[in-house]
């Protein structure tokens, strides 16, 4: 007998044990993402960001974003430098689908825009070839390695990725993937305490080992009473469809600008 128990206990531990894979990371991705906005309420928070590198010919960014339950909505306000036009982007996911304003027009984005899921599915699906590569530290917090191929024109970056989630926030914490033929890194820090939750308040883009953007919050407050009216795309204001003539021409005239400015500095 005690021999068969000798046996039985060798056989069990021979068993390989359940890896954690990436089925597994995203079920308590959403768990812990729709707890925490189900604990934490409302959320309206202010963001402000700098792009260094001229690249894109803006300079800063000033945004408020608001999240009820699946909906939410940013208001940013795009700045150049100097004498060059601010650009106004209003993002906005109403529950089902994402709408953008920008430059007076008014458009319905397509399926797999950027956060098309709304908060609670931002982070909690990859794509089927992702893969959980096991743990890593990512500047003190513990954190699941995640590997997959991003199709081009993916908001989690393009071609080979590589995510690191925080274990304790099931968020993203570090992103590496490449935009443009170029290395591409993301680091979320800063993290301070909203209800009982980690949430990052500092997120940097390095790209080819260059600092390129910071992005902070400013502010954070919830529970504010926010209206369903903001989530409400019919309440946007801009025409609809997108008249390719007049962004055109919008365009030209932000381009004049910028150029104006450089030549004044």
């Amino acid at each position: 007998m005690r021999t068969l128990a000798m046996l039985a206990t060798l056989m069990l531990l021979a068993i390989p044990a359940h890896a954690y894979d990436i089925t597994d990371l995203e079920r308590d991705m959403r768990a812990q993402i729709e707890k925490m906005m189900k604990e934490v309420g409302d959320v309206t928070l202010a963001q402000e960001a700098t792009f260094e590198g001229g690249a894109s010919g803006m300079s800063g960014m000033k945004a408020t974003t608001y999240v009820k339950g699946e909906r939410w909505r940013s208001d940013a306000v795009m700045s150049g430098s100097k004498q060059s036009a601010n650009i106004e982007v209003t993002t906005l996911y109403d529950g089902t689908d994402m709408w953008s304003v920008m430059m007076g027009m008014k458009q319905k984005l397509p399926t797999g825009a950027v956060g098309q899921g709304g908060p609670t599915s931002l982070w909690n699906e990859f794509p089927d070839d992702a893969k959980v590569l096991g743990e890593e530290s990512v500047g003190g917090r513990a954190a699941w390695k995640v590997q997959y191929d991003a199709p081009k024109g993916s908001p989690r970056g393009q071609g080979a990725t590589t995510t690191w989630v925080d274990k304790t926030t099931f968020m993203p914490i570090q992103i590496e993937t490449k935009a443009s033929g170029k290395p591409v890194r993301m680091v979320m820090s800063d993290f301070r305490k909203v209800k009982g939750y980690d949430v990052a308040h500092l997120t940097e883009m390095f790209t080819g080992g260059d600092k390129t953007m910071t992005m902070k919050i400013v502010k954070l407050e919830t529970n504010k009473g926010i209206p369903d009216d903001l989530f409400d795309p019919a309440k946007l204001a801009g025409g609809e469809g997108m008249d390719m003539n007049a962004m055109m021409k919008k365009a030209m005239e932000m381009q004049k600008q910028m150029e104006k400015g450089k030549g004044n500095e």
